[in-house]
């Protein structure tokens, strides 16, 4: 692009806006002249990682900066850069920005002429217009609370569709969770989840402990030596939801990616019985192994995160738990585990080593299915069809346990069973079909 082409040249943009549309904007400025520079955060923690000068990171004229704004030195960081820029763009949800001290008042106090740009949407106000022929009103969300086997109490947010489940302990459940680095689990709309919804799966986000959903206190007390309580939680609302008749005891199926994933894997080697089937998007598994190693970029920062096995008391904490190294003789859940060729956070090296462990070790027959995607980084591929093929992949593998394979609301019944008939007609023998997927026995 020629300079006349850069009409932006010499503006100073600051992005806190992560979640579409918000790098489009990002990139569309940068495009434009304008010097972008992204807010990635840091979970609370580690004053030693807030990194108060710019590295480039990416092209397109946009440099990154990694500040823990939930931290004193990080904030101050950040109002030094606000008050050297003249756009400040964010996409936080209602009431964030302001808790974090970096809404358009605390932004203006240090640069009156700023340009503040709220574009994620959360903040729209008006009547709402639904789309014509979808409704909305049938669709139920809910917070509740789960005791822990503490005597804490984890927050749970649940939803369902009102007229495909019944609180009588016959329903599916999609358990998701996280826990980890002070990261609060948002519970924001999905439009994938719709899939499960109308097929009458209740979907619950547990809030464990390791995020920052309760405060600072809550994050600090799943974290080193105390992450053995992210685990318990997970466990104890998924008994209290069976418990309270919100799912069937051989229906429940939990989800989790990156730290999510370490999450589900270690419940995997304590708790697995409790689950059907588990999803696993790019699990860092190899957690005592990793921290061992210095050499690799990321082990010194998370020390704070997961324990130091160089001290003995670290590694004994870590060594309890790391899913990798407890993998044993028993029973698992079946399991559907993503890697990405590109990750560098999680490298794929790390969940293809467990999963050739577990086949080796585990003693029952479920489906154990690894999926490499081989253009994709930690978030998985980019593009307008590649994300719905994950979705796809993931909830035909939980479907199909949930013998739901063949359901769809908007399929004509007899269509569909005639498609099955003729497909399972020509099918080598010891193979079935259900729901228009091949089964080998």
């Amino acid at each position: 692009m020629s300079a006349g082409n850069r009409p932006l040249s010499g503006l100073r943009v600051l992005s806190l806006a992560q979640q579409l549309p918000g790098p489009y904007c990002g990139l569309l400025l940068a495009d434009l002249g304008a010097e972008v520079i992204l807010i990635e955060q840091i979970p609370a923690g580690d004053p030693a990682r807030v990194f108060p000068d710019l590295f480039e990171v990416a092209n397109r004229a946009k440099k990154s900066v990694a500040l823990d704004l939930k931290h004193p030195a990080g904030l101050e960081a950040f109002k030094r850069l606000a008050a050297k820029a003249q756009v400040v763009l964010e996409g936080f949800r209602p009431g964030v920005a302001g808790r974090l001290g970096i809404d358009f008042e605390s932004v203006k106090a240090v640069r009156p002429d700023v340009i503040y740009c709220s574009i994620s949407g959360y903040g729209q106000t008006g009547p709402a217009r639904l789309v014509p022929g979808h409704d909305l009103s049938p669709y139920r969300s809910e917070l509740m609370w789960a005791p822990a086997r503490d005597g804490v109490r984890i927050p749970v947010t649940l939803a369902w569709h009102e007229g495909r489940v019944r609180r009588d302990g016959s329903a599916p459940l999609l358990v998701e969770g996280y826990g980890a680095y002070g990261e609060s689990l948002e519970p924001l709309f999905g439009v994938q989840r719709l899939s499960l919804l109308e097929r009458g799966f209740v979907i619950a986000l547990a809030h464990v402990r390791g995020g920052g959903e309760l405060g600072r206190g809550w994050y600090e007390a799943a974290r080193g030596a105390g992450k053995q309580r992210s685990f318990d939680d997970f466990v104890d609302v998924t008994d209290h939801l069976v418990a309270e008749r919100w799912a069937a005891p051989d229906k429940v199926f939990a989800h989790g990616a990156s730290a999510g994933g370490l999450l589900l894997a270690a419940v995997a080697n304590q708790a697995g019985a409790r689950y059907r089937a588990m999803l696993l998007d790019m699990p860092f598994v190899d957690v005592l192994g990793a921290m061992l190693d210095p050499s690799l970029a990321l082990t010194a920062p998370e020390w704070s995160q997961w324990g130091d096995p160089r001290e003995r008391a670290g590694y004994a904490a870590l060594a309890a738990w790391s899913p990798y190294d407890n993998v044993a003789a028993r029973d698992y859940p079946a399991l559907l585990v993503t890697a990405a060729l590109w990750d560098t956070r999680v490298p794929y090296d790390g969940p293809v080593r467990w999963v050739a462990r577990l086949r080796a070790h585990k003693t029952d027959r479920h489906p154990l299915l690894l999926h490499v995607e081989m253009n994709a980084g930690h978030d998985g591929e980019a593009g307008r069809l590649e994300r719905p093929r994950q979705w796809a992949r993931q909830y035909a593998f939980i479907l199909d346990l949930a013998c739901l394979a063949a359901s769809s609301p908007a399929a004509a019944p007899a269509a569909a069973g005639a498609a099955g008939a003729e497909a399972a007609a020509v099918l080598p023998a010891g193979e079935v079909m259900r729901g228009g997927i091949k089964l080998t026995r």
